[in-house]
């Protein structure tokens, strides 16, 4: 599906980027807080919410500091839900909080049953937290109009949330199969031609492909970060890497795996600390990254 242009208001309702954040898209009857789980007393004096709403509850996950803890909610009546909501009693892992609500108050219990249900199975497909809920919610029967509301809300929530900084929703695969999107393919070499990966840059992130060797952990050096060995885990423990056939050195993408840099993805595929931007080379050239990046910003200023 085509992205469109939008526009997203973020008001800090008290001055402060890590107090109350309230975000409206425009033409939208919906409205979005986000907040220190500490302020939920402050939230509760600022807005009426006694009615219905989706809400998440987030922290970090001590076990992969690249992912959250996440546990998903909704309530016909927020405020008395959160009010009472044991989590926050016996968990402080939650710093944050999101809440979502119609500012209309047209939201029915089989609304915010069905969004519920969705996130909860969505965060489980996309393993990008850890989810807190035991169960994957209730399934409801809605109309069609119902249907196409609830697919509305769920699109700006989806829209919103990486926007407030929970990015745990995003489909970072979404779209990567059109050919429009990759501006370009990019190959790595390294120890002695045993580890090869391909790549392509999308919406400013390095995506890895499916079938790209990496250097086995076992073999990585002293310079690798440890916050990245414990992402190579992650990944094998979520069969985005795994073994290949008769092959003791080396792991192999089982699926295309995004990075927010050149140097980020090389790391992981060189087992050691590393300068994506030197080592990534355009398929088919000596073009480095860096060079590739440094033509296509000057290309971009003097249009």
């Amino acid at each position: 599906m085509e992205k469109k242009a939008n526009t997203i208001t973020l008001f800090l309702e008290d001055g402060s980027p890590e107090g109350i954040i309230s975000a409206e898209v425009d033409q939208w009857t919906g409205k979005v807080l986000s907040f220190r789980s500490g302020m939920l007393p402050d939230v509760f004096n600022l807005e009426k919410l006694n009615k219905a709403g989706v809400y998440l509850f987030v922290g970090p996950d001590e076990d992969n500091p690249l992912h959250s803890v996440v546990y998903v909610g909704k309530s016909d009546n927020l405020e008395k839900r959160l009010k009472g909501h044991e989590l926050l009693a016996n968990d402080d892992r939650f710093h944050r909080i999101f809440i979502y609500f119609a500012k209309d108050e047209n939201l029915s219990s089989g609304h915010i049953t069905h969004i519920e249900k969705y996130l909860i199975q969505r965060l489980r497909s996309l393993k990008t937290a850890q989810i807190k809920n035991g169960n994957d919610g209730v399934a409801v029967n809605l109309s069609r109009p119902e249907k196409s509301q609830v697919e509305n809300i769920i699109e700006k929530l989806e829209l919103v949330l990486p926007i407030l900084g929970f990015t745990f929703l995003t489909d970072s695969t979404s779209n990567r199969n059109s050919q429009a999107v990759r501006k370009a393919e990019f190959e790595l070499v390294a120890h002695d031609g045993r580890v090869k990966a391909s790549a392509y840059e999308y919406e400013g992130q390095i995506v890895v492909k499916k079938g790209s060797l990496i250097r086995h952990p076992s073999e990585a050096t002293s310079s690798l970060r440890k916050n990245t060995l414990i992402y190579i885990d992650s990944l094998i423990a979520e069969s985005q890497i795994g073994e290949v056939v008769d092959r003791k050195d080396v792991l192999a993408f089982q699926n295309d795996v995004a990075f927010p840099s050149p140097s980020a993805a090389s790391d992981v595929i060189c087992g050691t600390s590393t300068n994506g931007r030197n080592l990534w080379r355009v398929q088919g050239t000596q073009l480095t990254y860096g060079e590739w990046k440094k033509m296509e910003l000057d290309k971009a200023t003097t249009k």
